[in-house]
């Protein structure tokens, strides 16, 4: 349940370096005030890591490993998920967001680091971190937060149509019929 008095960033992911874990504890950590919670939930080799920024800050909950049906429980707490790639340190051009499309069907807000060719087809229905450093993670939690709430779910809202009427397996298969249609009418 989501709270006025707090905002709730939630991450739910491999806890792995290419998945941003790092940037994201030291980005977190910019945040000042007990406004500020972190959930955290996943597996991977950096749940250590994870385990100790809980135990040093109590505004980061961590969750461990979830069931899908809690993931879903869990973004329904959050005021943003995050979705983190590091870009700079591996070639992500190639990359296809999947877990993006999980969160931008969320319903809520998504703040992403800038994969492949995310920016260009998915820059209007999320908050972009361009700038990959704990600053610039900081900064733009802080802008999200600062943009209100109804501002938030507006992008957030805009997401879901966009996911619903673009990326299921409907709406794909439709391509794939009218390809096909087209190369019958040559």
């Amino acid at each position: 349940m989501r709270s006025e008095s707090t905002f709730t960033i939630v991450f739910a992911a491999g806890l792995a370096a290419h998945n941003g874990v790092v940037l994201l504890l030291e980005g977190f950590s910019r945040l000042q005030g007990d406004r500020y919670r972190l959930v955290v939930a996943g597996r991977g080799v950096l749940e250590g890591v994870v385990r100790d920024a809980a135990r040093r800050d109590s505004r980061i909950d961590f969750r461990g490993e979830l069931e899908f049906a809690e993931v879903l429980d869990l973004y329904d707490e959050a005021d943003v998920v995050v979705n983190l790639r590091i870009t700079q340190e591996l070639d992500t051009d190639d990359y296809f967001p999947s877990k993006l499309m999980e969160l931008l069907a969320s319903g809520v807000p998504v703040v992403s680091t800038c994969t492949g060719h995310l920016e260009k087809e998915y820059g209007d229905y999320c908050f972009l971190l361009r700038d990959e450093s704990p600053n610039g993670l900081g900064a733009i939690l802080r802008a999200v937060d600062e943009a209100g709430s109804e501002s938030r779910h507006s992008v957030a809202e805009l997401a879901w149509d966009y996911v619903a009427a673009n990326k299921t397996w409907g709406a794909h298969g439709a391509r794939v019929v009218e390809y096909f249609r087209e190369i019958v009418r040559r």
